[in-house]
């Protein structure tokens, strides 16, 4: 009995024995690897992805684009409504509803448009449609954003359903950037219950998303599923939260609310302090610039003018009077456009640099005062710089300018005019200098700056008429930045304007908010149909 008893006590050991060397043999996580494991399913179990995106704007006007002048509505709208040609994010020309573009003459445009579209009602888009849109853009009580686009087009006859004809009243160099607004149907809406507010609180559209329901605080997109945009989508709905101000919208954030806003509010981030959020801040449309007259007795001398764009310092200008937001401007397409090679800067801010472009043309500084003679004339270099005074921002600017000039001896005086005065110096151009405030268009075209017929600089260069001429007759990409990087080296070299400053907005956002977000002035959405938000319970 008791040998028994030792034999199964010894089998028992062995087999305890045999499952320890087993145990020892098999690899295991350490302590850390067990913890981190735990909390990765932790984390897992707790994340939710949303379909939905909530975006907040602020005083909604209308959802008809076409008589919406909020900046907001308009963003929100190039989901609903399709434009003939959009932008990339590098503002290049992209096909929408219409599929290519003939320039026939100067003033005759041929537009071929997509087939087999249809309007979130089922109906089918086409000529008719575009033809009242303009008609619609062109009449002066609706006050439309995009008037302008149209302002040109005398005449538009449709060829056939898919097939226009656009005659322009004079020529209006890559007119087809101007095609970019919005089309609204026309057999959803007529001339008569274009302003009706019935017909505007779900008016339909050709774009990725489409106006489902609307509340007192509320609109819901939902993805169109009969869109002509084959796109793949993580984004179902869209929410739409309408505020009255900007501090309702930032309260709204704060309280999770909403998942995203914009604003131009260069102290935004004093609004959120200990608030969790991500931030895209990017050119808004607003440039601000020096006209430099080149017809002027001592502005004629092309070193005063290179003397005075190294004698400003944009970055200093931009910090004291904007809280540092704005972003430096070097030339009239560096907003971001294609056409322009941002690495093209070659003058920079730098005070002996100033001083010594006059040097070395003979300027001599004495008794306070820039002095030469030229063509047995006594030149001194005193200049008026003329400021629009209705903008309390752009004086300041100005008296910057002045102090910052000043220091290097070039003497100005800053006339801050009345809107009538200002409108007056720029028709007559009898100023020495002026300080503009101005939109840049979305085009490449330069001929506002540039045009040798009319420009607020008084600026002729028969090198650079040639380019432009070069540049209007070509559509290969490649070869119009090699005429323009050609034109910026003149630009550079001669100043006949100095560019000062872009104004910026930015977009904040929650760092739930998922996917490649990249706004322009012209789309904050590129790509928002892949975008999602991700939380946890």
């Amino acid at each position: 009995m008791k040998g028994n008893s030792f034999k199964i006590i010894f089998i028992i050991l062995i087999v305890v024995i045999i499952a320890a060397a087993v145990y020892m043999n098999i690899p295991h996580k350490n302590n850390t690897e067990k913890a981190q494991e735990i909390q990765k399913f932790s984390d897992n179990a707790e994340k939710i992805l949303s379909n939905d995106i909530r975006i907040g704007i602020i005083e909604l006007d209308n959802m008809n684009p076409i008589l919406s002048n909020n900046k907001n509505v308009q963003d929100i709208s190039r989901l609903i409504f399709d434009p003939l040609f959009t932008l990339t994010q590098d503002y290049k020309l992209e096909s929408a509803l219409a599929t290519e573009w003939t320039q026939l003459d100067n003033t005759t445009y041929l537009i071929k448009l997509r087939e087999n579209v249809k309007w979130q009602d089922g109906s089918n888009f086409n000529s008719s449609d575009v033809i009242f849109t303009i008609d619609m853009l062109k009449k002066e009580d609706n006050h439309s954003a995009y008037s302008q686009n149209v302002a040109n087009i005398s005449e538009i006859q449709e060829i056939d359903e898919y097939t226009l004809k656009i005659k322009l009243n004079k020529e209006v160099p890559y007119f087809e950037y101007y095609l970019i607004f919005p089309i609204v149907s026309g057999s959803y809406f007529n001339e008569e219950n274009f302003k009706q507010e019935s017909k505007n609180i779900k008016p339909i559209g050709t774009g990725l998303f489409y106006i489902s329901d609307v509340s007192n605080d509320r609109i819901l997109l939902k993805r169109n599923v009969i869109g002509w945009n084959n796109q793949t989508f993580k984004l179902d709905t869209i929410t739409i939260c309408l505020y009255d101000s900007l501090s309702s919208a930032i309260n709204a954030y704060k309280s999770g609310e909403i998942d995203l806003f914009t604003t131009s509010n260069t102290n935004i981030e004093e609004y959120l302090k200990n608030t969790n959020y991500s931030k895209q801040e990017y050119i808004n449309r607003n440039y601000i610039y020096l006209s430099l007259n080149c017809n002027q007795k001592v502005l004629s001398n092309v070193e005063v003018r290179q003397a005075i764009n190294s004698a400003i310092d944009k970055q200093k200008i931009i910090k004291e009077i904007y809280n540092g937001k704005f972003q430096v401007s070097n030339f009239p397409l560096d907003f971001g456009s294609y056409a322009y090679d941002s690495s093209n800067v070659s003058v920079t801010y730098n005070q002996n640099t100033a001083k010594k472009f006059l040097v070395d043309k003979k300027w001599k500084y004495s008794s306070k005062k820039w002095r030469k003679t030229v063509n047995y004339r006594y030149l001194t270099i005193e200049l008026k710089l003329v400021v629009n005074k209705t903008s309390n921002n752009m004086v300041k600017v100005a008296n910057k300018i002045k102090e910052q000039l000043e220091s290097v001896g070039i003497r100005i005086t800053v006339e801050e005019a009345t809107q009538k005065q200002y409108n007056n110096y720029l028709k007559n151009k009898n100023y020495d200098m002026i300080l503009m405030n101005g939109t840049y268009g979305y085009s490449p075209s330069l001929d506002k700056y540039l045009s040798q017929e009319s420009n607020t600089a008084n600026f002729k260069d028969e090198q650079i008429k040639e380019l432009l001429s070069q540049a209007k007759n070509t559509t290969d990409e490649n070869e119009l930045k090699k005429i323009y990087t050609q034109i910026v080296e003149i630009y550079n070299n001669k100043v006949p304007y100095i560019s000062l400053y872009y104004n910026t907005n930015t977009l904040i956002y929650s760092g739930n908010i998922k996917g490649n977000i990249h706004p322009n002035s012209y789309n904050l959405f590129y790509g928002i149909e892949n975008w999602y938000r991700e939380y946890k319970k």
